[in-house]
């Protein structure tokens, strides 16, 4: 395995992501897919550090990509998306380190992008892009009053009906 370093009790601050925190949620995306994967036998969705970081890369400089990260002792040790392209936001993914989790970084991720859309004009609906889930960092969803669409990575692209309307 890699080189997983246990976090104290920890105080963490959410922010927004910065260009230069590229480097480090690359890191922790391939080291927390590599470890659900693992634990579960799922098939390898980033081969390496350097896939996961041009990844994560991506959705931080986009325009219309509300990025966070959440900080620890100095470090980082999570992040989470909110796509703004479209009226439907798309949250995810949301990651947090291996070695951080069990503090309540995943929910204060969450919240912060959910704060963020209940300010946008519009939007009405979220759509949840994740491969895995964990229950306790989806609670915040259940206090909003938006409506939710979940989305497997299974399925990435919308089925097109013969009736013209898109299933998700």
């Amino acid at each position: 395995m890699g080189h997983i370093r246990k976090v104290a009790p920890m105080h963490i601050a959410i922010r927004p992501a910065t260009e230069e925190d590229t480097n480090a949620c690359g890191r922790i995306c391939y080291e927390g897919f590599r470890a659900v994967n693992e634990r579960y036998g799922f098939p390898v969705i980033f081969p390496s550090v350097d896939v996961a970081t041009r990844r994560v890369g991506g959705f931080i400089r986009h325009a219309s990509v509300f990025a966070v990260v959440a900080e620890a002792n100095g470090r980082i040790v999570g992040f989470n998306f909110l796509s703004e392209r479209d009226p439907i936001r798309a949250v995810g993914p949301i990651v947090v380190d291996p070695a951080a989790q069990g503090h309540g970084t995943g929910r204060k991720l969450m919240e912060a992008v959910l704060e963020r859309a209940r300010g946008a004009r519009g939007a009405v609906f979220f759509r949840i892009l994740s491969m895995y889930s964990h229950s306790r960092s989806m609670r915040p969803l259940a206090s909003t009053r938006g409506k939710f669409l979940w989305c497997s990575r299974a399925r990435r692209r919308p089925r097109r009906r013969r009736t013209g309307r898109y299933d998700l």
